[in-house]
């Protein structure tokens, strides 16, 4: 296949199973924080998961606030992520991957997914409050993020009036993500 073909596949595929592994992660991080789902973002983040998501609920139920069922979505999503690009040779012949390497690789590219989320919703946080803090959806993306800036702000306690935990858990997610990127190189090597 042609490089502008590949790039073009590439780009297909992130942006269909990868709109759902992002949104199926929003879902499970919104319940995992017990946020309300009845405001546009919550809407919008059901009404495009709820297909994937129920047929698994009906097997895997949520337990001890943890909906397994949305993050089981999430995985399968992100394999099959790693399966086509591994077939469009954007990351090595998966034939090379044994069955448990393909699994940590998916698990640790969901993890990065999810790092890269929040530093997504980090941003959007920032932005809101600075911007329109009475947006319908400001609410919700304070309640999964800030929980994260009040544990940094024990440490990190605002300077001159001016919050930088914000950006010392940007950094710290960045760095989790060179570190998962890392990672999913090893696995790839040594599984």
């Amino acid at each position: 296949m042609s490089s502008a073909l590949t790039q073009i596949a590439a780009l297909l595929i992130d942006a269909t199973c990868g709109v759902l592994v992002y949104l199926s992660l929003l879902r499970f991080l919104m319940q995992w924080r017990r946020t309300s789902f009845y405001n546009p973002l919550g809407t919008f983040v059901l009404t495009l998961t709820e297909w994937a998501v129920r047929p698994i609920r009906r097997i895997i139920p949520a337990s001890r606030g943890m909906d397994w069922a949305t993050l089981i979505v999430a995985l399968v999503t992100e394999m099959v992520i790693v399966l086509a690009r591994s077939h469009l040779h954007l990351i090595g012949p998966l034939s090379d991957l044994s069955p448990l390497a393909w699994v940590g690789v998916s698990v640790v590219w969901l993890a990065r997914d999810l790092l890269g989320l929040l530093i997504f919703l980090v941003i959007v946080d920032v932005l809101m409050s600075w911007l329109n803090p009475s947006t319908p959806v400001a609410p919700v993306v304070a309640a999964v993020v800030r929980p994260f800036g009040r544990a940094i702000r024990r440490f990190v306690p605002p300077i001159g009036g001016i919050d930088l935990a914000p950006w010392v858990l940007v950094v710290l997610l960045d760095i989790g993500i060179i570190a998962l990127g890392q990672l999913a190189l090893v696995l790839r090597q040594t599984l």
